[in-house]
């Protein structure tokens, strides 16, 4: 959930810090929903529309759009129903309302069973959702994905290799470069945040970065970074 700025997750170490803003809030919205949940039912009651009957082979992708559109509803003031997931020419999502409403940034993730979204009025957004297995070879995925630095970083264990992993998809989704950027062996998160919040600079710009994992429940195993691009000053 996100309550005041603060982002928690089910058996998160501690809760991610006030977002530390200088000079304005910048409100990031997140969904997560088990697909198999009794929420899960009633976001595709509430949220699905007949553009969807295109997803009955993919239902992780029909659950992201219905959750997506309840969140705009919810934050506009409008019928879910009303609300499009269109593809910009970077093949990123984006949302349109029939009646001109102003729509925010927003990002998608699934991952096992979880489904995940994120939308923010602040700047351009990414969101990625990873369920931790133990067959995946951690080493050889951060060889050919990671910089230098961040490969020493996934070393220490599986829960920052997860950690580099979700924030630097995160922040491919939010500039529209895909796995072009997220798998360039570049350094960008060596640091983190890994279970917590914060301002960071990455390829030179200023980044709001938010990593989360549970370890307990329904969701333990579950990886969760959002990465927000503050607008230009």
């Amino acid at each position: 959930s996100v309550q005041n700025g603060t982002v928690k997750m089910p058996g998160s170490a501690t809760p991610a810090p006030e977002m530390p803003v200088p000079e304005t809030t910048a409100v990031v919205h997140l969904g997560l929903v088990h697909c198999e949940s009794a929420a899960a039912a009633q976001v595709l009651r509430s949220g699905r529309t007949s553009a969807d009957a295109v997803f009955d082979q993919r239902p992780n992708s029909a659950l992201a759009r219905a959750l997506m559109r309840g969140m705009l509803g919810a934050l506009t003031g409008s019928e879910p129903q009303g609300w499009t997931i269109a593809q910009a020419a970077s093949g990123a999502p984006i949302a349109v309302e029939r009646n001109g409403c102003r729509a925010p940034a927003i990002s998608f993730s699934h991952s096992g069973l979880w489904i995940a979204c994120a939308a923010s009025f602040a700047g351009p957004i990414g969101i990625d959702v990873e369920v931790s297995k133990d067959a995946r070879n951690h080493a050889g995925i951060a060889e050919r994905a990671f910089g230098p630095k961040e490969r020493a970083t996934a070393r220490l264990g599986a829960d920052r290799f997860y950690g580099i992993w979700t924030l630097r998809e995160a922040i491919a989704k939010a500039t529209g470069q895909g796995l072009r950027l997220a798998a360039d062996a570049i350094d960008r998160v060596p640091d983190g945040p890994f279970q917590d919040a914060g301002w960071s600079k990455v390829d030179g710009d200023d980044w709001w970065l938010m990593h989360a994992q549970s370890s307990v429940g329904p969701s333990a195993g579950l990886s969760l970074a959002i990465a927000l691009k503050a607008p230009p000053s």
